[in-house]
């Protein structure tokens, strides 16, 4: 066979191949196979393997490069995008590396690798403080802008809002005319939303289709919350770019100016991705965590929970969200890290107090006030469902019910998102625009509604002080005109139900975290002025004689607090960090009791109705599920053969042209976690994934190897040397050979095994693939992650 038609059949595969070196020289003496040609490949991993079990060390041994006649076992390539890791090679590779440098590393060298971690949460931790610093006053300035100007500046304070930094201030409506208020507003918007939505553009990527031959898709990386994203990245799949610096300059550009053009959006999402954007780009200047994806994600977690610890003030309660909500593998050193980590980011924006109140979010608030036990029973319906709890309590109950919410607000938009992209297609720049500009005359009605949707939470979860001369725009004139009050909360209710349906699958970066704490705040409060009212009209129902005549019982702010903590819990299905969350913003242990009752309901409400599931083109597996099939539904028991998928193969000690291997490999696409069974007769001997077969074939076209042709080597482990020695003989010396990219030992579990346990060896050990077979060993087929993710969801 030619070496131009061969060329040609692989051309198509390789071209979405990331630029490769390919080189001729040798590995050491030790590690040199006896024949074949010498084809040596260097790529971005590690070029040192162990020696004595043939596994990947990561050692960065620049002058060596890899040759894929050399004969180690299971050699690895990168992993390519939208696949899946090994969690278990990446824990061998590792224990390897130790082993190495405790037998032959200095006391310097084994003290700098233990600071490497430290180092890296140190610099992500602070970093991540600095931007969320600079988040919070570009968004603030720029926000503030769209009403007027400063016309001379103090300098002396943060730009929390305008007095603070502005010793005069100058509306544009004092310049332009009052008519003219309302314009400016409502263009600054659109102008904010069209650049946040440009920039997003430039994070644009091509994904790669699942079928052979499809056409690619578009993704854009920067736009949305992100945490889908990143619990899917931290669960083991490969999502290139996602973290990485273009990423997380374009999320944090567009997410000032999305925020700043009054869109209901939230900046707490975003900052767990920008979180983990720092942390991944820091782990690149670390060889441990560079070349290993396990060892990274470690850092990754505990990147997330430094997030989650400046978007909420809450250092602990982030790193309970990364173990309970975003984190796949946390084993206790993790945990400590990860309190290192968030605990740096929090003093990081705590010194550089960007809000100048010494608040670290504008949403934190204390009480001086406490709750009393008949209060629980309204705490209960702020979790469950419109249920009438005592109807001697409530004259009526409340048609919206935050389990409820979390539960079906999701299903909603994404029911919306896909009818809107099938009838109504529009350009996205477009659908920006339109949708700030309502927003903008939605908001310009109230000086209330103006505020950022974190400045309105943090004016609900506030407490109607006696001598206090505010009114927080009107909230607490509950004696007087209680219902006024009630229609301003929901009038602002029903604005931001409708706008926030409508903005989420917009292009732009943005969450929906305080969005909904928003909503859960207005109900909340609404609750707490009905139960206020009831207790006024009605003192003698209540046991406590300090709540007959005074409030000094009923505060509605704890109430908006508890009905944030529901939505919070309905939408995300977390528990404890949640709650715990809620202390932390405010500070008050006392309330503890019943965040805790709302969000226990709530989740328990949004269980029963509809699961949390991510997006469903990402393979993710769930450890903390039981995958037990839905009610009602009869699912048959299955055995591994009924699920596993059938594979092409090799035959060990047989020669292939390369034609034939480029024709195995153009059936599957660059995505597929599979690969290529190695057999002896029907009997598995071994097994190469798909990309280690590509670059072993990427590197023979450098070499202009066309010609030649390659085999797998086999012999029992019983066979003595001569033997061997013999077996090599039998190929010509044009022959490659590729045994060291073939796993000599893959998992393997038997055709009746049941699919519960393949299900947990893959939850549980984190594997790739696993080779089924019958009895005495004769191949029967594949099983991948992807393809267990698939089974579950049939």
């Amino acid at each position: 066979m030619g070496s131009s038609s061969t060329g040609a059949e692989l051309e198509p595969l390789l071209q979405t191949q990331q630029p490769t070196t390919f080189v001729g020289s040798e590995m050491s003496r030790h590690a040199k196979s006896r024949i074949g040609i010498r084809i040596g490949l260097s790529r971005r991993e590690t070029a040192y393997y162990d020696t004595v079990l043939g596994i990947e060390s990561d050692l960065n041994i620049t002058s060596t490069t890899i040759n894929i006649n050399e004969g180690s076992n299971g050699r690895r390539a990168w992993y390519p995008n939208y696949s899946t890791i090994d969690w278990i090679h990446d824990s061998l590779k590792e224990r390897a590396r130790i082993r190495r440098l405790r037998s032959h590393g200095t006391i310097f060298e084994n003290i700098l690798d233990s600071a490497q971690g430290w180092l890296l949460l140190l610099a992500t931790g602070v970093l991540v403080g600095v931007i969320a610093a600079f988040i919070d006053m570009a968004e603030t300035f720029l926000q503030q802008t769209r009403e007027g100007y400063c016309a001379e500046w103090s300098g002396s304070h943060s730009p929390s809002n305008a007095s603070s930094w502005c010793v005069r201030w100058v509306p544009w409506s004092a310049i332009l005319g009052h008519e003219f208020g309302l314009p400016v507003y409502a263009a600054s918007a659109v102008i904010f939303a069209v650049i946040a939505v440009i920039v997003t553009n430039l994070s644009v990527v091509s994904r790669p289709s699942e079928i052979p031959g499809g056409k690619p898709s578009l993704s854009y990386q920067a736009s949305g919350g992100g945490i889908d994203e990143v619990k899917t990245i931290l669960g083991g799949f490969v999502i290139r770019g996602f973290l990485g610096f273009n990423t997380f300059l374009t999320k944090v550009v567009g997410l000032i100016f999305a925020i700043a053009s009054g869109l209901t959006l939230g900046q707490q999402g975003p900052l767990v991705h920008i979180a983990c954007c720092i942390g991944n780009i820091f782990a690149r200047f670390f060889p441990k965590y560079a070349k290993n994806e396990g060892k990274r994600r470690e850092m990754l977690s505990a990147a997330s929970a430094a997030g989650v610890s400046v978007a909420f003030a809450a250092p602990i309660g982030g790193v309970l969200f990364s173990l309970e909500e975003v984190s796949y593998y946390f084993p206790m050193k993790t945990l400590w890290r990860t309190f290192f980590c968030s605990c740096m980011a929090a003093v990081t924006l705590k010194v550089l107090n960007p809000l100048g109140s010494g608040k670290l979010v504008k949403f934190q608030v204390t009480y001086s006030r406490d709750w009393v036990d008949f209060e629980i029973l309204p705490f209960i319906l702020l979790g469950v469902a419109g249920v009438s709890v005592s109807k001697t309590l409530f004259s009526f109950f409340f048609f919206c019910i935050l389990g409820i919410y979390g539960a079906v607000f999701t299903r909603i938009s994404n029911i919306w998102s896909g009818f809107k992209r099938r009838y109504f297609p529009i350009n996205p720049i477009l659908e920006v625009a339109v949708v700030a500009f309502i927003t903008s005359i939605v908001n310009h009605r109230l000086r209330f509604t103006r505020l950022s949707v974190s400045e309105i939470v943090g004016v609900l979860f506030s407490e109607c002080k006696t001598n206090d001369p505010t009114d927080l725009y009107g909230l607490c004139n509950t004696f007087d005109d209680p219902f006024g009050v009630i229609s301003i909360l929901l009038s602002l209710l029903g604005a931001k139900l409708v706008l926030n349906l409508f903005t989420n699958g917009l292009r732009v970066p943005g969450g929906f975290y305080a969005a909904s704490m928003l909503i859960g705040a207005c109900i909340g409060r609404i609750v707490g002025i009905v139960v206020l009212q009831l207790q006024q009209k009605y003192p003698g129902v209540f046991i406590l004689s300090q709540c007959m005549e005074t409030n000094t019982c009923v505060t509605p702010a704890i109430y908006g607090l508890v009905g944030a903590a529901a939505a919070l819990g309905g939408m995300s299905r977390s528990t404890v960090s949640i709650a715990v969350i809620m202390v932390e913003i405010t500070g008050a242990l006392k309330l503890v009791l019943p965040i805790m009752i709302a969000v226990m309901f709530a989740k328990w409400t949004a269980d029963s109705i509809s699961k949390n599931e991510l997006d469903p083109s990402y393979p993710y597996l769930d450890h903390k599920s039981e995958h037990h099939p839905p009610r009602g539904t009869i699912r048959p028991v299955a055995s591994a053969a009924d699920v596993s998928e059938s594979s092409s193969d090799f035959q060990a000690n047989h020669e292939y042209t390369w034609e034939e291997v480029g024709e195995k490999l153009n059936s599957m696409t660059s995505i597929d976690d599979s690969g290529f069974a190695v057999l002896e007769g029907q009997k598995l001997v071994g097994y190469i994934a798909y990309q280690e077969l590509k670059y072993a074939a990427a590197a023979a076209q450098k070499t202009n190897s066309f010609n030649s042709t390659c085999f797998f080597r086999h012999s029992d482990s019983d066979s003595d040397d001569q033997q061997q020695q013999q077996q090599s003989k039998d190929f010509s010396s044009e022959c490659t050979d590729l045994t060291a990219w073939m796993d000599q030992a893959p998992l393997t579990v038997s055709s009746r095994a049941s699919m519960d346990l393949v299900v947990e060896l893959f939850m549980k050990l984190g594997c790739k693939v696993v080779c089924v077979v019958d009895t005495g060993g004769r191949f029967n087929g594949v099983l991948t992650k992807k393809r267990v993710i698939a089974w579950l969801k049939e």
